[in-house]
């Protein structure tokens, strides 16, 4: 039996000495966990200067960071690795965050948590409209970023 890690890599395999009942050494091979894996946020955000801003802090922090200015270049980038955590603008030229949501939901399901960051007023509503599990309004504090990543995904 193969084991596949999230991205449908088979997992490593590693050699663990184990003892039978009778105390005789035998080997066995067990799926090796990867736990060092960097926790992956994907910001779709077409401010750049944002999209460099949330490239800073969080990796300092020890995430990997993938960004794309609209939601189109958000579900390619899903396509290429899935993230842990998505944080998403409402509007946005190409595809806006509510359609992004919609196709990714379609796609993927609501297996990765979905945060909407956005100027608008009605945040909370628009968060929930987009099955988000959290919302972040602009501007907002570094510290309120990290912890609303923390608070999602866990530290990295």
């Amino acid at each position: 039996m193969v084991s596949f890690d999230i991205e449908g890599v088979p997992a490593p395999r590693i050699r663990v000495p184990t003892y039978s009942r009778r105390g005789s050494l035998v080997t066995c091979y067990k799926t090796a966990v990867n736990d060092r894996r960097p926790k992956t946020v994907l910001v779709v955000d077409d401010e750049t200067e944002l999209l460099d801003l949330f490239f800073v802090v969080l990796e300092d922090k020890g995430y990997k960071i993938e960004t794309a200015t609209n939601g189109r270049e958000g579900l390619k980038a899903v396509e290429r690795r899935m993230p842990d955590l998505i944080v998403v603008d409402i509007r946005m030229p190409v595809m806006d965050g509510p359609e992004f949501a919609r196709e990714f939901h379609a796609r993927y399901g609501f297996r990765v948590p979905l945060v909407v960051l956005t100027a608008a007023p009605d945040a909370r509503d628009s968060a929930c409209a987009m099955g988000a599990v959290g919302w972040m309004c602009k501007p907002f504090e570094l510290n309120q970023l990290v912890h609303l990543v923390e608070e999602h995904i866990g530290a990295a």
